[in-house]
C-alpha cells in the first residue's frame, strides 16, 4: 500500500480515501455484510458510496485512530516504515479511544498530537516520555 500510495498519482491525490477503502476492505466490510444480511437487514452490500463507507469507518473509534495514524504516516514521504509502526498503531488503536492517559514513543505520540490531533479527538491526554505522565498526575 505505501508504495501504490507513493508512486500513483491517481491514488496518491486521494490517499484517505486510499486508506479507508483499504481497511473497509480487508478488515471489516466481509463481515459486516454477511452479518447484516444473515440477520435479514440488507439483501446487498450496505454501503452506496465513498461517503458512507468512509462515515462508517470513521464513526469507529479505534479504526479512526489507525486511519488518522496511517494518513499522516504516509503523507511523511521521507518516513521509512518498520514493524514497530504499525504494531504502536495497533496499540494505540485501542489505547487512545478507551484509555484514560497513554504513553508512547516520540514518533507516534508527534504523530497522534501533532499531525492527527487524536488527543483532542478523544479527550485522552497522550506522553512521549513517563516523566510528562509523572508531571500530569501530580497536578
Amino acid at each position: 500500500m505505501i508504495n501504490t500510495l507513493r508512486t500513483v498519482p491517481e491514488i496518491a491525490k486521494r490517499s484517505m480515501d486510499a486508506i479507508v477503502a483499504r481497511q473497509l476492505s480487508f478488515d471489516i466490510i466481509d463481515n459486516y455484510t454477511r452479518a447484516l444480511m444473515s440477520a435479514g437487514f440488507v439483501k446487498q452490500g450496505p454501503f452506496h458510496s465513498r461517503d458512507d463507507l468512509t462515515s462508517f469507518l470513521m464513526a469507529l473509534p479505534s479504526r479512526k485512530v489507525v486511519t488518522m495514524m496511517h494518513f499522516h504516516y504516509l503523507k511523511d514521504v521521507h518516513r521509512n516504515w518498520t514493524i514497530n509502526d504499525l504494531r504502536d498503531i495497533a496499540a494505540l488503536s485501542i489505547a487512545i479511544p478507551y484509555c484514560d492517559v497513554v504513553v508512547t514513543d516520540k514518533k507516534a505520540w508527534d504523530t497522534a498530537v501533532n499531525r492527527a490531533h487524536l488527543d483532542k479527538e478523544f479527550n485522552t491526554p497522550i506522553f512521549s516520555s513517563l516523566t510528562d505522565l509523572a508531571k500530569h498526575l501530580t497536578v
